[in-house]
Order: structure tokens, then sequence, then C-alpha cells
């Protein structure tokens, strides 16, 4: 009678270090893509989520996740921007009275 050798935990370890790799590969891959289109907040979602995973398994100050932190980063910077873009344009043609302000600070 023979019986299969027992699966180490080191067995699953492996798996799992490359399932977390491989799958933060697809983040950052489909992260860019959404950069390319203008789609920044997927981008923001996926590489939030790559730097979490390999923040998990790294440690946050890794160099393994240098690439996903530098992206997030770059989307968020960009976010950042659309997001002040349309809070300027929504400001266009009011006026700011800044003497009527300081005048009731006066009272």
């Amino acid at each position: 009678e023979e019986l299969a050798a027992p699966s180490t935990s080191t067995d699953k370890t492996d798996s799992m270090d490359m399932d977390v790799d491989g799958e933060s590969k697809k983040l950052l891959g489909l992260g860019q893509k959404h950069l390319v289109m203008g789609n920044i907040p997927a981008a923001v979602n996926a590489f939030q989520e790559a730097a979490r995973l390999l923040g998990k398994k790294y440690g946050e100050t890794a160099d393994e996740c240098a690439e996903a932190f530098f992206y997030y980063g770059k989307s968020l910077l960009e976010l950042a921007r659309m997001e002040n873009g349309v809070l300027g344009n929504a400001l266009e043609g009011v006026q700011v009275d800044e003497e009527g302000e300081k005048a009731g600070d006066d009272s």
C-alpha cells in the first residue's frame, strides 16, 4: 500500500507566493491600461490592490513594492488633477468678495 507524501506547508506557501506575485502583476497591467485609457479611478483601485498585496507579502518598504506604489501615487496625482479641474471649472465666473468677508470679521 503506497501513501501519497503529505504536502508540506512550504508547498502551499510557494503557491500562495506565486498567486500574490501573479495577481499583483495582473493588477499592475490592468492599472496601467486604465491609466492610458483615462479611466483614472479604476487605475487607482487596481494599483491600490496591487500595492496592498505586495505590501502584505514583502512589507511596505520592500523593493518589490516600488513599482506598485509608484503607479499608485501617479494615478492618485492624476485623480487629484482631474478633480481639481472639475472644481475649477465649476467656480469659473463666480466672483469672490474678499472685502465683504473681511468687513464682517470687524463687527
